[in-house]
């Protein structure tokens, strides 16, 4: 029995142009009358999530993919990076003229094209460029032309005496596997085409769901997930339900249990129709 649905935010719950569909709206309000847990699941930062979603309480929040945890406004979990893990990042991205971001639980340290990117209003003009825009060619001119190119920029920011969640590194998609091999040690995950996040080794969706679970005595095959990127892999493999959106990686459509309509349509409430969370006589009523 389903008693938790977790939500991936950017491409599932949110549409391309940043906007929440009403019918998930309402499902969601529909699930949690009948008690059922709604959580989000994503690699944003919990300190300001998009304004569609502040009309609605989550029960928990799993951010920064998986190094924070929180259940009904409840820090259960937290993990960062040690300073030696720091120090690694931080010269490869001094050595390298990279553009990165360093997150912590309250603030952000780093490059401002990263932080200018992730702008609510940004973020959705992003949405609107053509896939064959040349990231490489963009990430390479920044490496060039950076107005940051100071000595030892990174290693600076990350001696301040605060514990960092997540680094996002601006980065093209054909990078990945170059990137993962130079840190085999860290986490690296996609969830757009412009940057990877990088946590601490093991930490991710799938850990910060078993860190619910465990919180509020439930198992993982309780839950019921929905996402579309390649974050978004390991909870949907681990949960009770996995639900891939229409407009899922062909990876991510693969492993899931279940594909549903995309995030531009009533993909989420009508995949709950499907599992007979939401009745179909609410279907017809929805707007």
């Amino acid at each position: 029995m389903i008693r938790a649905v977790f939500f991936d935010i950017d491409g599932t719950l949110l549409t391309r142009q940043g906007t929440i569909r009403k019918s998930t709206m309402q499902a969601m309000h529909s699930l949690q009358a009948q008690g059922i847990l709604c959580g989000l699941a994503t690699g944003r930062s919990p300190m300001k999530l998009p304004h569609p979603l502040n009309n609605f309480s989550f029960d928990a929040v799993i951010s920064f993919n998986g190094t924070l945890v929180s259940f009904r406004n409840q820090l259960i979990s937290e993990h960062h990076f040690s300073q030696q893990e720091l120090d690694q990042l931080a010269d490869f991205f001094d050595r390298t003229h990279r553009q990165a971001l360093f997150y912590t639980k309250d603030t952000q340290y780093g490059s401002f094209t990263i932080r200018f990117g992730h702008s609510y209003y940004i973020a959705k003009l992003l949405t609107l460029l053509p896939d064959w825009l040349p990231t490489g060619t963009l990430r390479y001119l920044l490496q060039k032309w950076s107005p940051n190119r100071r000595k030892n920029r990174y290693r600076d920011l990350v001696k301040r005496p605060v514990q960092i969640n997540q680094c996002v590194l601006f980065c093209s998609e054909k990078e990945t596997a170059a990137i993962e091999n130079q840190f085999p040690e860290f986490e690296i995950v996609r969830s757009n085409r412009f940057s990877v996040d990088i946590v601490p080794k093991g930490i991710n969706k799938k850990s910060g769901l078993q860190e619910v679970a465990d919180f509020t005595q439930m198992k993982l095959a309780d839950f019921m997930v929905f996402g579309d990127h390649q974050n978004d892999i390991q909870m949907i493999e681990a949960a009770g339900v996995g639900v891939a959106m229409g407009n899922a990686r062909p990876e991510v459509k693969r492993i899931a249990d279940y594909v549903t309509g995309s995030h531009q349509v009533d993909g989420i409430f009508d995949a709950l129709v499907h599992f007979k969370l939401l009745a179909n006589k609410q279907k017809k009523n929805r707007t």
